[in-house]
C-alpha cells in the first residue's frame, strides 16, 4: 500500500488552485465582486495547504524542497495581501498579472513537490534495514 498523503496533497493543491484561479477570473472580469471575500479565504487555505507540504518535505529530509515552497508560500502571501494597493490606477492590471503568475506558479511547484511525499514510499514491502553484524551471528 502506498501512502496517500502525497495524493491528498496534490488534490488540495489542484482542486483550490483552479478555484483560486476561477475566482480571480470573475473578480477580474467584474462578474465576481462579491466572492473576493471567498478568493482571500480560499488564498489563505491555499497557503496552510502548501506551508503544511513543506513541512512534510522537511520531515522527509528534503529542507530543500521544504524551504523553496516556503519562500513561494511567503512570496504569495505577502503579494497576495499587498497587491491591491501597489500601482493604483490604468497600470494595475500588471499587478494582477503578476499576482496570477506568482499563486499560478506557486500552485504548480506545490503540486510537483506534493508529488515527491510519494516517491520512495511502499509500506508492503519489508524493511531492508540491517542489523549490526553481531546482532545476527554473522
Amino acid at each position: 500500500m502506498r501512502s496517500t498523503n502525497g495524493t491528498v496533497a496534490k488534490a488540495l493543491c489542484a482542486i483550490v488552485g483552479g478555484l483560486l484561479l476561477a475566482l480571480g477570473g470573475a473578480i477580474w472580469s467584474g462578474f465576481g465582486v462579491g466572492v473576493a471575500r471567498a478568493h482571500i479565504i480560499l488564498g489563505v487555505f491555499f497557503a496552510i495547504v502548501l506551508s503544511a507540504i513543506a513541512v512534510a518535505l522537511a520531515a522527509r529530509r528534503q529542507a530543500a524542497f521544504g524551504y523553496t515552497l516556503l519562500l513561494f508560500v511567503i512570496v504569495m502571501t505577502v503579494f497576495g495581501v499587498a497587491h491591491p494597493a501597489i500601482f493604483p490606477g490604468p497600470y494595475h492590471w500588471i499587478v494582477r498579472v503578476v499576482h496570477v503568475l506568482i499563486g499560478a506558479t506557486a500552485g504548480t511547484v506545490g503540486y510537483r513537490f506534493a508529488a515527491r511525499l510519494d516517491v520512495g514510499v511502499r509500506r508492503d514491502a519489508p524493511s531492508r534495514r540491517r542489523t549490526a553484524s553481531w546482532v545476527d551471528g554473522d
